[in-house]
């Protein structure tokens, strides 16, 4: 079982960087979660590294522009997104072929970054690119006809933000690209995963701040499957927050420490260990 925290403090003297998630850490869109900005400005005054590590399928840039715009331009030391590791990614692995994109109006963030140009037909296209559900079809359910279509094709699904859902600022839940690579995986489909739980993105994170020991790094997050594995294939230490994506499954709001055995019961199963757990981003 993990051990429970009540502040990040307690594991500062063995750590020199902090690897933090946003969506459902940090914020949920809107602003920062209560206690947030405090946490960050502890965190440096300690003397530790703060870096942003998160799944959002926009170059960093953007996320860095948002950030600005929620009064946190100034709390942390570095950024890597899913983003930019999908960005590279096609650059080196698919130069100039035609995607055929699927995600929301503001995937063009990504798309408009991109030195690919988009396929107007499925059938023309050499990849599939998803950046998250359009609008007006928030289901992963909606997109089968057309994984099966592009499985016809052959086509590699590249996955820009392999989370399946996050929590939104108001608690409501949202799906994510994760849900509809799992389809296309389960269709037997080619799927190219990017940003965590890939050690390479904590790999780079520690390297950006030279900190080269694992064992000197702590990574908080909300997901399971994303933060925490990451952290495991890492090989650092992790501290999952439970109010986040699994927080409905543990049945606890926002901000209220899980009971021992809820924690349990959710960890029953799971390949993804964290080493410590809490309720909230605090020091």
């Amino acid at each position: 079982m993990p051990h429970a925290l009540s502040g990040l403090s307690a594991l500062a003297p063995s750590t020199d960087l902090f690897v933090i998630d946003l969506w459902g850490t940090v914020h949920g869109g809107v602003a920062p979660f209560p206690g947030v900005v405090e946490t960050l400005d502890a965190m440096r005054s300690a003397g530790k590294h703060v870096v942003f590590v998160s799944n959002a399928p926009v170059r960093a840039h953007h996320v860095a522009r948002h950030l600005e715009q929620l009064g946190l331009g100034e709390h942390y030391d570095a950024l890597l997104t899913s983003g930019e590791v999908t960005w590279k990614h096609l650059s080196e692995h698919y130069p100039g072929q035609l995607y055929h994109g699927i995600g929301p109006s503001w995937a063009r963030l990504l798309h408009e970054d991109l030195p690919h140009a988009r396929a107007d037909r499925l059938e023309v296209a050499e990849l599939l690119l998803v950046v998250g559900l359009d609008e007006d079809r928030p289901e992963p359910g909606a997109y089968e006809a057309e994984l099966r279509a592009a499985r016809a094709l052959e086509l590699p699904l590249v996955c820009a933000n392999p989370d399946r859902m996050i929590v939104v600022q108001d608690g409501t839940y949202s799906w994510c690209a994760g849900a509809i690579a799992d389809l296309y995986a389960a269709m037997g489909g080619k799927v190219d995963w990017l940003g965590k739980p890939e050690s390479s993105i904590f790999e780079e994170a520690a390297a950006i701040v030279g900190v080269d020991d694992p064992a000197r790094v702590v990574v908080v997050g909300d997901g399971l499957p994303t933060d925490i594995a990451g952290a495991n294939a890492f090989g650092c230490r992790s501290v999952l927050l439970t109010r986040g994506i699994h927080a409905r499954e543990l049945g606890v709001p926002p901000g209220e420490v899980a009971q021992p055995e809820l924690v349990a019961r959710l960890l029953d199963g799971q390949t993804a260990r964290p080493d410590h757990v809490m309720a909230t981003l605090e020091w």
